[in-house]
């Protein structure tokens, strides 16, 4: 997947502390350290494409993990979001106190936008 250069610029910053979290210690200048990586990230090298490609999956499961607390109708029924599980990279589990809903990843925005009520059961 190619992405483009306004893509990579707003998503680097966040991006290179994802690294940092998962381990990534520079050796000697963190600013140099830190320019390579984003001359990499702009030049296509491979290996800092598929650590962006992750970067980019546990931020989209990031997001989809603040829908925890907030309140739903499905079904013509509301009810409270207490966990959601990952099934693989393509879907996950809306745990409910009413059901566990099956969603699609790409199905996200649609079933936040229609469904999500608020943070409490005024909405």
């Amino acid at each position: 997947m190619k992405f483009d250069f306004e893509f990579k610029n707003s998503k680097f910053e966040s991006f290179y502390q994802f690294l940092k979290s998962d381990g990534l210690v520079p050796v000697k200048s963190e600013r140099l350290h830190k320019k390579k990586i984003y001359s990499n990230l702009l030049n296509e090298d491979q290996m800092t494409i598929d650590n962006f490609q992750d970067f980019l999956e546990f931020e989209k499961k990031e997001t989809i993990k603040n829908l925890i607390g907030k309140f739903i109708n499905f079904d013509n029924t509301q009810s409270l979001i207490n966990d959601i599980s990952f099934l693989d990279t393509k879907s996950f589990k809306v745990h409910t106190t009413q059901r566990v809903i099956l969603i699609k990843i790409e199905d996200y925005e649609n079933f936040k936008d229609k469904h999500t009520v608020g943070d409490d059961a005024c909405g």
